[in-house]
């Protein structure tokens, strides 16, 4: 099995083998969320797959509202999406220390990351520290952190 490659501009998903065209896209804002699938190339019969493909509005939606109020965060990217293992990281921290108060990740393997939602580590439970929340929105991080920082949200 081997993922497709989707050219952002065109919408066409290509044959990673081959180059051969598979099928067209139509997207709303450079949105690339498909269903996880399966398809067989015509023409070299390989078998091509979509399940990388992450739909990262929420992430990018969090990145705005933290920078807009000022709110610290780094920012990572890891992994090898070629080969489906991709993440992205914000982390909210301590600007004083730099420590590391809460992290938010997407991936295919994060809770709720194939929905296009953010799994939050850290400040979810203050009697659990390593407590993990998943299926969350943008909204839902940034009400956290920003109470954290001080911010009042009605």
């Amino acid at each position: 099995m081997i993922r497709m490659k989707i050219d952002k501009k065109t919408g066409w998903c290509t044959c990673a083998k081959c180059k051969h065209k598979l099928f067209k896209i139509k997207t709303k804002d450079n949105n690339f969320n498909l269903p996880i699938i399966e398809i067989k190339c015509k023409s070299c019969k390989s078998m091509n797959t979509t399940d990388y493909v992450l739909n990262l509005n929420e992430f990018f939606k969090l990145k705005q509202m933290l920078s807009s109020h000022g709110i610290p965060f780094k920012e990572e990217s890891f992994g090898a999406p070629e080969y489906g293992c991709f993440t992205k990281k914000l982390t909210y921290y301590d600007e004083n220390t730099g420590d590391s108060i809460s992290d938010v990740i997407i991936s295919r393997f994060s809770y709720g990351g194939k929905q296009g939602l953010l799994e939050q580590y850290g400040l979810v439970d203050k009697d659990n520290e390593d407590e993990v929340r998943g299926y969350l929105t943008a909204d839902e991080v940034f009400e956290c952190w920003a109470q954290d920082y001080g911010y009042f949200i009605s």
